[in-house]
């Protein structure tokens, strides 16, 4: 069976959101689809209240409808309580016979003994539980019980929102707008301002502001100015779908990975009679189709805010989004324009990762960010889908006046505001010339890079999405060097299912046929948060609990990736990489797990890689003591240079005070490099090196000349390596990296990696 196809698809749930006329509908829809994908008979759908610990029946397919909301279990009660109290799937022939069954007269479900259900969670919140029943002559298998298990997943964190929205029945009381708007006061604008690159690229546009409180005033003094009607609000309300409906379809096109429907609890509002409805009811009573937007949206606004989940207090921001879409499409055509952010540089204080897709399906031109400052996954991101993103720490960037025009330099993180012609045509003649680069690299042969004296460099490509395959097949990538596992956990508004995960990586295996992938198991933590797991906050999180500490920890997280990863490795040429390993106990526990695994799916009969490479990151001191024993349990090393020298140094790579102190060259850096390369070569464990200093022109002869012959580098910077490599002879490279590695102070090394600087290809 392929448990892949029974898994809800985008084009579905889009359906479903799109027909649906309340919450209640939303839920038996999905039941509906459930109970079809797996030929189930019956399909329910109970939901979790957590106060009062009661499971209560919200939606049902197959048994009698007039006991929706009526049939409730405590926590441990019936078999469904019973899955909620242990968070485990339940799978029974025959579930009259066991003991925690309970019968309710008038269900009609005593004609369907086979049972299947499984939690529905986010992280380790209970959110409710689904139920499938058959005859029991037709029992459901455990690929079946795979399936219900990625459909939940898939489904709950739209599940959870429905929850939250369903105590708002009642109408909440409006307690005004925690958020003032922000001042108008008219501030100097500079011309030319300083700031950093996180996504390199160039782009010329006018400026918004990423404000939703103060645009969705502007917004709504512009609807109000126009006549409105009941007919109006229809058509704007209908209009509205048809852009998040597109805009849903364009993302998963772009990035099927990362999609997982971002406009899932839009499209759910908008189809609410509770929300929606209320709008319509104030309209009848006399209130212009805008004013009554806002006011029911505000109410809403209170009504998240006031949660204790810092997760759901986030959909506030949806609200907001909400209405600010409606308002545009009641107001004058030239006003909605004006608050388009297609073909616009957005101004925000900071991001999180699913609103850099809503502006890239949008069409956004470049990003700024102000005061939030450029967090790892924000900026890979954004490089990923080729977005400039500059950050700059300039508060009065959020007053610009409306339209200014900018330059975002993002290859050296210059801004310039109103720039003139001058200014502006070397960055045209630039951006042609990239242009034009980028097309002649296309094509390229995998396995041509070569030193002057022949030596053979094996360049493997980065990525983070699976838009970045395509891209390392283009620039001829010796295969994946390091995918990025992380990506679709951050993107996402809740835990993917092992299902999920698998669709994700077949995906990137079946992009690189003949080449190998290597996978890095989860890498959170630090400034890679997940925003829909609870965690506690940490005085020093890159010090705390991330990467292979946080998935050991969280084994039920940790074994569902692994699984996911061996499966879609089955056939194809994969290795697993675990990161920040600072003990070997840590790496056997890893690899204890790993084999627990491998045994799980043999018994299951699933198809899986039975034996992926091995191999582990190397980020932390602690283990430059242990390289040999390491190596006794690996098939490859990879060195993070990024965490790597930050743990070498103590230094926060994000915190811009520190930033000068975050060096490279440090000869203790390139010293505990060197051992690293001799200790690879000892055991005959190849070593890959990863980070920003695998892309770094400059340190290219040192790695040389140390003896490392593979590198992992973003498709991006691909030209500019093979062409530095080309020039490079590995006898000279190792007369310099001798004279690195004696030299005792930054500024003796400095001196000889300048060199390298002033020559290297732009």
């Amino acid at each position: 069976m392929d448990t892949v196809g029974l898994i809800l698809s985008i084009g579905e749930l889009n359906a479903v959101l799109h027909n649906v006329a309340s919450l209640g509908e939303f839920l038996k829809s999905c039941a509906g689809i459930v109970s079809r994908h797996l030929g189930a008979s019956v399909c329910s759908i109970y939901i979790y209240d957590s106060p009062a610990e009661t499971l209560t029946l919200k939606a049902t397919i197959g048994l009698n409808q007039d006991l929706v909301d009526t049939v409730a279990l405590k926590l441990g009660e019936g078999l469904s309580g019973m899955v909620m109290q242990d968070l485990k799937p339940v799978n029974l022939t025959n579930c009259s016979l066991h003991p925690n069954y309970r019968f309710f007269p008038g269900l009609l479900e005593e004609n369907y003994e086979a049972f299947l259900a499984v939690p529905i969670q986010r992280g380790k919140e209970r959110i409710g539980v689904l139920v499938v029943q058959r005859k029991n002559e037709h029992p459901f298998s455990p690929e079946d019980e795979i399936a219900l298990r990625a459909v939940g997943n898939q489904l709950a964190a739209m599940i959870e929102y429905t929850r939250l929205l369903m105590k708002s029945a009642a109408s909440p009381q409006t307690q005004g707008d925690t958020h003032p708007a922000v001042s108008e006061a008219s501030i100097p604008c500079p011309l030319f301002i300083k700031g950093k690159s996180g996504s390199k690229g160039f782009t010329f546009a006018p400026v918004i502001m990423d404000e939703k409180h103060r645009s969705i005033e502007l917004m709504l003094a512009m609807a109000l100015a126009k006549p409105g009607s009941l007919q109006d609000f229809e058509d704007a309300l209908e209009k509205t779908i048809f852009q998040l409906t597109k805009y849903q379809a364009r993302v998963e096109e772009q990035l099927a990975d990362a999609a997982s429907l971002v406009f899932a609890a839009h499209l759910l509002l908008l189809n609410d009679v509770a929300f929606t409805g209320k709008m319509r009811e104030k309209i009848a009573l006399g209130s212009h189709p805008a004013d009554a937007v806002a006011t029911i949206a505000k109410e809403y606004v209170v009504l998240f805010d006031a949660q204790q989940d810092p997760y759901l207090r986030q959909k506030s921001d949806d609200i907001r989004d909400i209405a600010l879409r409606i308002l545009a499409c009641l107001a004058p055509q030239s006003a909605a324009d004006s608050f388009s952010t297609k073909g616009r540089i957005v101004v925000a204080r900071e991001l999180l990762p699913s609103d850099i897709l809503v502006l890239v399906s949008q069409g956004v031109s470049g990003i700024l960010l102000v005061n939030g400052g450029v967090t790892s996954h924000t900026a890979i991101l954004a490089r990923s889908l080729k977005v400039p993103l500059v950050y700059a720490d300039v508060p009065q960037l959020l007053s610009l006046p409306a339209e200014t025009t900018a330059i975002i330099d993002a290859d050296s993180g210059n801004i310039y505001l109103n720039p003139t012609p001058e200014i502006l045509s070397p960055f045209r003649i630039r951006a042609q010339r990239a242009a034009a680069l980028k097309s002649s690299i296309k094509g390229c042969v995998p396995g041509t890079t070569h030193t002057l004296d022949n030596i053979i460099i094996t360049l493997s490509a980065t990525v983070n999405l699976i838009s970045d395959v395509a891209d390392s097949v283009a620039v001829g990538a010796d295969g994946i060097g390091l995918y990025r596992t992380e990506f679709p956990f951050i993107i996402r508004s809740s835990f993917p299912s092992e299902e999920e995960q698998y669709v994700v990586y077949r995906k990137v295996v079946d992009g690189m046929p003949s080449c190998p992938v290597t996978f890095r198991t989860l890498d959170i933590g630090g400034d890679k948060i997940l925003a829909y797991f609870n965690t506690y906050s940490e005085r020093n999180p890159f010090l705390g609990m991330r990467s292979l500490r946080f998935c050991l920890s969280h084994p039920d997280v940790f074994k569902q990736q692994i699984r996911a990863i061996l499966r879609a490795g089955a056939g194809k040429h994969i290795k697993v990489m675990f990161p920040m390993v600072s003990s070997v106990d840590e790496l056997l526990a890893a690899l204890d797990m790993l084999s627990e695994c491998q045994h799980e799916l043999e018994k299951s009969n699933l198809d899986f890689n039975r034996s992926p490479q091995i191999g582990t990151m190397i980020e932390i001191p602690s283990v430059l003591d242990i390289l040999d024993e390491l190596a006794g349990y690996v098939d490859f090393f990879s060195l993070g240079t990024n965490d790597f020298i930050q743990y070498m140094l103590a230094v926060d790579r994000t915190n811009e005070k520190v930033a000068q102190y975050y060096c490279a060259h440090h000869p203790a850096v390139l010293r505990a490099i060197k051992r690293v390369a001799e200790a690879a070569i000892r055991n005959n464990c190849s070593l890959s090196i990863c980070g920003d200093m695998a892309h770094q022109i400059e340190y290219l002869p040192f790695f040389l000349g140390c003896g490392v012959r593979e590198f992992c580098i973003d498709p991006q910077y691909f030209p500019a390596v093979r062409a530095a490599f080309s020039s490079m002879s590995s006898s000279e490279a190792q007369k310099e990296t001798q004279a690195l590695l004696h030299c005792a102070t930054i500024a003796q090394t400095s001196k000889i990696i300048q060199t390298h600087i002033s020559v290297a290809p732009e």
